[in-house]
Formats: structure tokens, sequence, C-alpha cells
């Protein structure tokens, strides 16, 4: 028989005998083995995405060309960022709108 406790950030885990155990929190798969009170775990980290990708305040994370994350700047004050399919990335951000300045 195994218990489980999750409270807040802690897993508290006992078992009778060794048993393997899987579980999912939000969409982080893990598994492990719980025999008397020594846990082996390992975490899938394969679909999560890493906070090094980040490097900036209001940077956003979106689908790039090869549908991976991607950092996308949020640009300059009093600019915005309109679809230009010349560009690497797809977009670029200007203050001119229909040949004025914004």
């Amino acid at each position: 028989m195994i218990n489980i406790t999750v409270q807040q950030k802690e897993i508290k885990f006992t078992a009778q005998q060794p048993k393997p155990v899987q579980i999912t929190i939000g969409r982080l798969p893990l598994s492990f083995i719980v025999a008397n009170r020594n846990i082996t775990y390992n975490i899938n980290t394969e679909n999560v995405i890493s906070k090094n990708i980040i490097n900036a305040k209001g940077d956003l994370i979106v689908g790039n060309e090869a549908a991976e994350p991607s950092r996308l700047p949020i640009g300059q004050p009093n600019y915005f960022m309109v679809v230009d399919p010349s560009q690497d990335r797809g977009y670029r951000f200007t203050n001119e709108i229909d040949g004025g300045t914004f």
C-alpha cells in the first residue's frame, strides 16, 4: 500500500514494500520507486521550457518556425510589432503608422 500526501510543495510517500509510482504535477511527469522511506525518482523535463530562455523584463515566449520555444523581446517604448515576412523572425518593430509616426 502506498500513501501519498501532498501539502503545498511537499510530497510525502510511505510504502510497505517497493512500489513503482508515476504521477504528474501540472505537466511535469514524475516517476519513482518508494521503498522503506527511500525514494528514487526521475523527472522528465523534456517538455519543460527553461527559465534561461528569458533574459529581459517583458520578454515573451513564443513558438518559432521549428515549433520550439523562442524568446520574443517586446521592443522599445512607443514602438509596436508588425508582421514582416522579409525579416528572419517574420516581424519587426516600428513607430510608423500608415506613413506617419506613432
